[in-house]
């Protein structure tokens, strides 16, 4: 024979804890007297406890990116950045034939080293910002972003970039 699996609840008259097996009772016949004050009162069995939120494990993924088109723009603004200074030291030494005495073709040549000076700084610039808009970009729609880490609900295989409190995909929990 089975054990019964008793829960209590309140009386509705006097609110003294009684005890019952809910599976002998139904929606209609749920009345009892209470043992305590002897009056009728309704019998209900709580409500089951919600179910335990779903956990899941939150994984790293280190991924080799194929698309790493904000790396090659930085290195490429390095570039242009270390051509400007050549250029510019070029120029002043080309400007300055001997001991500092500065003849006519070396206004040329100064003029064409601080030309090349703020060429490759601006070029610098504006590549740094190209690629900073890019991982703006990226971020904001959710694609991965090379040099950073991506990570992978171990439920649902949904990918993200950061770390997080629930997975968007699934809702589940992350315990780490």
């Amino acid at each position: 024979m089975k054990t019964p699996q008793l829960v209590t609840c309140h009386c509705q008259q006097c609110n003294g804890v009684i005890q019952f097996d809910p599976t002998t009772f139904s929606g209609d016949n749920n009345m009892i007297v209470c043992p305590h004050c002897a009056l009728r009162t309704v019998v209900a069995a709580p409500p089951p406890p919600p179910p335990a939120p779903k956990t899941a494990k939150l994984t790293r993924i280190e991924a080799d990116w194929k698309w790493r088109i904000e790396n090659h723009l930085d290195d490429a603004a390095f570039v242009w950045l270390g051509l400007g200074v050549i250029g510019f030291l070029v120029g002043v030494c080309a400007a300055f034939k001997a001991f500092g005495d500065l003849h006519e073709k070396g206004r040329l040549a100064l003029v064409g080293g601080i030309f090349a000076a703020a060429a490759g700084t601006l070029l610098w610039l504006a590549l740094k910002a190209a690629a900073e808009i890019i991982r703006l970009l990226k971020k904001q729609s959710g694609l991965p972003i090379s040099d950073y880490f991506v990570f992978e609900c171990s439920e649902c295989k949904t990918q993200m970039t950061g770390t997080r409190e629930e997975c968007p995909g699934c809702g589940a929990k992350f315990d780490n």
